[in-house]
């Protein structure tokens, strides 16, 4: 009896050491510098969605009968609009998908879509267009024997592979879509193995042309080019791709017809379906080395849309892989230059400008952020960029400039559901990507976003706000409001106080550069007419204390 009673308590002590052990949920939220509002991502192994707060408390969560593929987005009547993964032989890839699903907030389906058979499947990303079309990566499948009818070195050409497509789909009804645009990479083909084989042509020659016997990232099988996120930018009408394996972006032109597409004339661009611009990698059209490659495996890239000064660049997660120094991951901004026709410039060296990053961005030790595959960056409207470290499940958030981690918060979520606090995870919780959405955001009216228990089991006893030291007393101890916040021409500090007083306030931008160092009284209005728009921080002085506030400057 005695050996079970101490039995016991080893058991006892070992759970309790266990879940003292903090390996996933929620690690930090400074809650000055981070950005409020509630983060969306979905286990690739898992049929739930989640979303979350910044103290990582489960607010919502949408269920489907598949497990996700990669992309997963809010759309702004509040549906959930989600590619979930039926397992394809002849797709036996990362990212392979095969349906798209639309959920309503109690995850009742509204729309489904199946894209999948022998010859064809939709995979990893896709994206939403304003007139309610989606666009969609699609892998087709192609035998040997074609390959090498069309130009391919058999001595390259292990077996069959994939070529990517693009499609544009109307939904109809509850399942079923009609396809209404198409762009085919094997239309844009270029060879220089075989002059009898259709395709011949010097690649250096032809930028806007795919040179069918490079090998990037390998391996070449299966899928070739390796899509692995799409963009559109409507006021150019113009798609943005990432090529994983061609360690490259490319933009397409999607003013085109269908026909037009296929050809190398016609659209906006006057060049049909050729590529407008490419860039990371000049030696996949034979104008470069190795030297030249700035983008390896990367993912995620998009225009940035809602941040100033950084609107219109580019915004790109470069995973890092096989990089010439170590293997670290970066997101990183590039800013392509264009004539006054907006054609894509190229440099001295006749590869596509720019020549380098505008911006890097990573953590203050590089090696503290890699993920081999998959992977996301978004900019936030206050500047700060959300990052997902894809293969770790690891969302973080990083202010700029200094690059100081805000937030961090690693899924606890593997293949059999939620896990105890305690468990170590290893690449059985990855995620595709990660999203912040802000608490005004149209979907989320009428909806209750009401912070529920964290996701994880027997979860840690915390107090989010009190791990950044005296942040919590100075927001929650209600002396000053700021209104209104955004603020256009002013802005005025309300005492809630009913003494008079006077104080000294200092505004700064997000890099801690001061805009305003003034004394003000009680009720005054605060003239920012001349800041530009964008994100600061205003600090209240009185006799004994300091009070910290965020307000965005929006004319």
């Amino acid at each position: 009896m005695r050996k079970y009673f101490f039995l016991i308590l080893i058991i006892i002590k070992s759970i309790s050491l266990l879940s003292q052990n903090h390996t996933v949920g929620w690690f930090l939220n400074d809650s000055i510098k981070s950005y409020e509002g509630y983060t969306l991502f979905a286990p690739i192994t898992y049929n739930k969605t989640f979303l979350i707060d910044n103290c990582g408390s489960e607010v919502h969560n949408w269920i489907s009968n598949y497990t996700a593929s990669a992309g997963v987005y809010l759309l702004d009547d509040g549906t959930l609009l989600r590619s979930g993964k039926i397992l394809n032989s002849n797709f036996i890839i990362g990212g392979q998908g095969g349906i798209i699903e639309r959920h309503d907030w109690e995850s009742h389906l509204l729309w489904s879509y199946h894209i999948e058979s022998d010859s064809i499947t939709s995979h990893h990303d896709f994206k939403y267009l304003s007139n309610g079309n989606i666009l969609l990566l699609i892998w087709r499948y192609y035998l040997k024997e074609e390959l090498i009818e069309s130009g391919r070195n058999p001595d390259i050409t292990g077996g069959d592979l994939s070529m990517e497509e693009i499609w544009e789909i109307n939904p109809l009804n509850n399942d079923s879509a009609e396809i209404v645009w198409q762009w085919k990479a094997k239309d844009h083909l270029i060879q220089d193995f075989d002059a009898a084989k259709p395709n011949f042509g010097n690649p250096s020659e032809h930028p806007e042309l795919i040179n069918f016997n490079y090998i990037g990232t390998g391996p070449p099988e299966r899928s070739w080019l390796h899509f692995n996120s799409i963009d559109f930018d409507e006021e150019t009408d113009q798609i943005l791709i990432s090529v994983r394996n061609f360690n490259e972006i490319w933009i397409l032109d999607h003013s085109t017809t269908t026909e037009e597409a296929a050809g190398h004339s016609g659209g906006l661009s006057g060049k049909g379906g050729d590529l407008l611009f490419r860039w990371g990698n000049p030696a996949a059209y034979n104008r470069g080395t190795a030297e030249n490659q700035k983008l390896f495996s990367q993912h995620n890239a998009q225009r940035i849309k809602n941040s100033l000064p950084d609107e219109n660049k580019i915004m790109i997660f470069n995973n890092g892989l096989n990089r010439p120094t170590e293997n670290y991951s970066s997101v990183d901004i590039i800013v392509p230059e264009t004539d006054i026709n907006g054609n894509y410039l190229l440099g001295t060296d006749n590869t596509f400008l720019p020549d380098t990053f505008f911006n890097e961005i990573t953590t203050n030790n590089p090696l503290n952020l890699y993920s081999q595959a998959m992977g996301s960056a978004q900019r936030l409207v206050n500047g700060n960029t959300l990052i997902c470290e894809a293969n770790t499940g690891r969302i973080l958030e990083i202010e700029p400039y200094n690059n100081d981690i805000v937030f961090e918060y690693i899924n606890p979520v593997d293949n059999n559901g939620p896990v105890a606090q305690g468990t170590v995870l290893s690449g059985t919780n990855s995620i595709f990507q990660a999203i912040k959405y802000s608490p005004d955001f149209s979907g989320f009216s009428g909806h209750d976003l009401i912070s529920g228990d964290p996701i994880e089991i027997n979860p840690l006893n915390y107090d989010c706000e009190s791990t950044v030291g005296s942040v919590k007393e100075k927001l929650t101890e209600k002396s000053f409001e700021i209104f209104p916040n955004p603020a256009n021409i002013f802005f005025r500090i309300i005492s809630l106080s009913e003494n008079k007083i006077s104080v000294k306030l200092i505004l700064t931008d997000v890099t801690g550069i001061i805009k305003m160092n003034t004394n003000i009284n009680k009720n005054q209005s605060i003239d920012v007419s001349s800041l530009k728009d964008g994100f600061y921080f205003v600090k209240i002085y009185t006799e004994n204390k300091e009070f910290t506030y965020k307000i965005i400057i929006n004319h």
